[in-house]
């Protein structure tokens, strides 16, 4: 709300201050002459020339009322309206406008005055029955205003909060920092509006969590930061709970998954040792390429799982000594769509079910079983296809021999771009040269 009792004139002296005294006494305000934009008040342009662009966008800037006196044509008039201007009077000497000028100002004084004091009072009962917290302070951080609403949130009495306390001294110790922190960005300029969480500190030692709303505004002349606060304590306390609970249903999951290998390692030794070993590789390349902890997780877990469809896939056929036929090898490719079917259902899994679905999936299109290409492949996918191939090439098989690292390194290169991701392979190489991955014949 703007300070009214403050009324500046910018332009011609053509109004002598004298013919204003009574307005002064009248409203209890100050009129004076000024050459730049007040910081309050209500600003009359007596000059049309000084109507500028730059200072239309400074009077908006500090959100000024204005009222424009000029000898305009139509043109001019639309432009003052249109500028923002809540009013203007025209000159005409002939009508004698200095004249009544005192008069139109006393008009727009009571109607300003008036709306001013609508506001306030508003303002007052709105935040006076507010069932949250509405505060104000100035750049000492002292408190200039707070409502019912907050003096019950924290327990103190107005007399305790004006008097005692300031912006940072009801903040919980380990958050005044970073409160501090905040309260500089808005006051500088760096940040208009600001909303986080916090945590306030009840007079009784409870600490509760907050939510701030705030921004920077002037209020009778003054920089101050008027902001809400809601109360979200309890909502902490649901999130905790939920945390904690995700975080055993997670432990649970993965207690699972290696149970699953478990049955695995009786049934096919190699698929259980694979699953583990790719598992453990996509991780590192995961964390080197800067996944977050949530796909670092479905990675993790993808891998351990990611050849779970060979459950339904004769165990003689898995460990055949010899090269499959084209119907035992069939079957095999039918595994991806096996694991995703088993694991589609399982709510907790997520993306693990389709990154499982596309980890045989090759960039040109030559994978399965969808014959998916370039993008469509997700990229967890296209992670867990490139460590799959360089884990199991490094693995014996009862049907050959393990590779050599040379020949790895072939696969790798000659597979870049066509049928693996560059920026995979790169990473893989890297690590491998730096000894990182060491992909060496498992008997």
């Amino acid at each position: 709300m703007n300070n009214y009792r403050t009324v500046c004139l910018m332009g011609l002296d053509e109004i002598p201050l004298d013919n204003l005294k009574e307005l002064e006494n009248e409203f209890s305000c100050q009129i004076q002459r000024t050459n730049t934009i007040p910081e309050k008040g209500i600003l009359l342009i007596l000059d049309l020339e000084a109507l500028k662009e730059n200072v239309i966008s400074e009077i908006k800037n500090k959100n000024i009322p204005y009222i424009v006196v000029c000898e305009c044509d139509e043109k001019e008039v639309r432009r003052v309206i249109n500028s923002g201007a809540i009013d203007f009077l025209t000159k005409d000497k002939e009508k004698n406008y200095i004249k009544i000028f005192p008069d139109y100002l006393k008009h727009i004084l009571s109607q300003l005055v008036k709306q001013f004091y609508a506001e306030k009072q508003v303002f007052s009962k709105w935040s006076e029955y507010a069932l949250f917290g509405i505060y104000v302070f100035g750049e000492d951080l002292k408190f200039r205003y707070v409502n019912p609403g907050f003096l019950k949130m924290l327990g103190y009495t107005a007399d305790e909060i004006y008097k005692k306390h300031d912006a940072l001294s009801i903040i919980y110790p380990e958050d005044r920092e970073m409160t501090r922190e905040k309260i500089r960005e808005r006051f500088e300029g760096r940040e208009k509006i600001v909303e986080y969480p916090n945590r306030f500190v009840h007079k009784n030692g409870d600490v509760k969590w907050v939510y701030i709303k705030g921004f920077v505004t002037k209020l009778d002349g003054e920089k101050v930061i008027i902001g809400t606060v809601s109360d979200i304590t309890e909502i902490k306390k649901y999130q905790e709970e939920l945390e904690k609970e995700k975080a055993e249903l997670e432990e649970t999951l993965r207690e699972s998954i290696y149970a699953i290998n478990k049955i695995f390692e009786v049934r096919d030794p190699y698929t259980s040792s694979h699953q583990i070993r790719v598992a453990e590789i996509a991780e590192k390349v995961a964390k080197e390429l800067n996944f977050n902890e949530k796909s670092l997780k479905e990675i993790l877990w993808a891998g351990l799982l990611h050849d779970i469809g060979k459950i339904a896939i004769p165990s003689d056929i898995l460990s055949k000594p010899s090269k499959l036929n084209d119907i035992e090898y069939s079957l095999i490719r039918l595994h991806p769509i096996t694991g995703y079917n088993i694991l589609k259902e399982i709510h907790q899994v997520g993306k693990i079910a389709e990154i499982v679905y596309q980890h045989h999936e090759r960039l040109d299109g030559s994978g399965y079983p969808r014959g998916l290409k370039k993008d469509n492949i997700i990229f967890e996918a296209k992670l867990l296809a490139t460590i799959d191939v360089i884990e199991a090439m490094g693995s014996h098989r009862p049907y050959r021999a393990a590779r050599k690292v040379e020949e790895i390194l072939e696969e790798l290169n000659s597979g870049r771009g066509k049928k693996y991701e560059p920026i995979i392979v790169d990473k893989v190489i890297e690590l491998m040269k730096k000894g990182e991955i060491i992909i060496t014949p498992k008997e």
